[in-house]
């Protein structure tokens, strides 16, 4: 009586399995392909197996000959070491030290120079001419900040930061803000936005600090752009909310984009007591163009302004850099 096997796919387990050729046989159910043990194909296979096997075992019995037939020379005795050098001259060059000559180089005497003015190791002096706090409607607190730059250089990024501490002197939130001008020169002064949205609940007292860094090798894109005119309008409601709709004119030679206009607001000691900013309608400005604006301010004032003052900036178009 013939003995029948029953093949069983060893991925899904199905057995019913289809002969594809005198060699491969597929799964109906998964269609894993199944080599018949005897088949040529996998007498192939299993004689490039054994090859692949031999090679390796070769390479290894190689690697192993070579460390006992050609050691490394620090392994060696020290007299046996002394000999070879001795004898083998061939490979010793007589050294010389090379001068090489100094070659005068404008641009990195300019670099050094300028290295050397702005003095790294020097803090920049920051003072704190006039701040006022404020809250907002949803409960967050905010201040406005004029600062001084009262160092002989000119400074980069110029900003303050607030901390604010508890009852037991135990510092509970810190907050940082930065002018919209990347410089500052010497002796001028500029004004910033500081705002906590989530501030510590009970009493707690503040503490403002300037901050910035010397310039050094940055060259700034923004160029200041002209503030043609501008009229402010006071909302009906809420004197201390108003529209401020004006122009801009780029009266540089070349394109200038993302025009911001910022509006700072004034007391009647011309002290800051509010900020605004915001893009002007054209994205881009070529050279001598003009555009529009419009700023809705109150959020960031804490009074009724007597005056407003504004600057705008733009960046200089990418392929001008």
């Amino acid at each position: 009586m013939s003995q029948f096997t029953v093949l069983k796919c060893p991925s899904c387990g199905s057995s019913v399995i289809e002969t594809e050729n005198q060699n491969v046989a597929v799964c109906s159910h998964c269609g894993s392909k199944l080599l018949y043990k005897n088949s040529k194909a996998s007498n192939i296979i299993i004689k490039h197996s054994k090859s692949l096997l031999s090679l390796l075992v070769l390479i290894v019995a190689m690697g192993i000959m070579g460390f006992y037939l050609y050691p490394d020379q620090k392994s060696l005795p020290d007299n046996q070491v002394k000999a070879e050098s001795k004898n083998d001259t061939t490979s010793l060059v007589p050294f010389s030290p090379i001068n090489l000559p100094s070659i005068p180089n404008k641009i990195t005497n300019e670099l050094l120079q300028e290295s050397s003015d702005n003095d790294l190791s020097l803090k920049p002096e920051i003072s704190i001419v006039h701040n006022v706090q404020g809250e907002t409607s949803n409960g967050g607190i905010y201040w406005i900040i004029t600062i001084r730059n009262d160092s002989k250089q000119i400074l980069y990024q110029p900003g303050a930061i607030v901390s604010l501490f508890d009852e037991n002197n135990k510092r509970v939130e810190e907050q940082k803000g930065w002018s919209k001008y990347t410089h500052l020169d010497p002796d001028n002064q500029t004004e910033l936005l500081l705002y906590i949205s989530h501030p510590p609940k009970g009493k707690f007292t503040s503490q403002i600090k300037g901050m910035g860094s010397f310039t050094t090798f940055f060259t700034d894109s923004r160029k200041s752009i002209e503030i043609v005119d501008f009229i402010v309008k006071p909302k009906p409601n809420n004197p201390i909310h108003s529209d401020i709709i004006g122009d801009v004119k780029n009266t540089h030679d070349f394109r200038v984009d993302f025009v911001r206009v910022v509006a700072v607001a004034k007391d009647a000691n011309n002290k800051s007591i509010g900020l605004a900013d915001g893009f002007v309608s054209s994205s881009s400005l070529e050279s001598q163009a003009q555009s529009g604006f419009k700023l809705s301010t109150g959020t960031f004032v804490t009074e009724m302004p007597v005056t407003w003052s504004l600057f705008a900036f733009g960046q200089k178009h990418r392929d001008k850099l």
